[in-house]
């Protein structure tokens, strides 16, 4: 078995691992961060162009409006065939 690691003194850097644990075959990692670090902006990378034939479906988006809070941080699934415009619909 190998010997436990320390780190004494400070650590710096954007995510720090703080500490590790093993416990029930679970890996647990601690993460610790200043209390003085901003948020990072989200990345957004979408790999497909805005559809300019795209047919509109007024119920969808009201649905969708129904179902997502109005906040920062939400999210939504969308699932059916192929070629039913699921992206576009992402994209609006």
């Amino acid at each position: 078995m190998d010997p436990p690691m320390a780190f004494n003194g400070p650590l710096q850097g954007h995510s720090v691992v703080a500490g590790m644990s093993v416990s029930g075959g679970t890996t647990n990692l601690h993460f610790h961060r200043a209390n003085n670090h901003t948020r990072d902006a989200p990345v957004r990378l979408l790999p497909f162009s805005r559809n300019e034939d795209v047919v509109i479906r007024p119920s969808i988006f009201s649905q969708l409006g129904e179902l997502l809070p109005a906040t920062e941080a939400c999210s939504a699934a969308l699932w059916g065939l192929g070629g039913s415009g699921k992206t576009q619909v992402a994209l609006e």
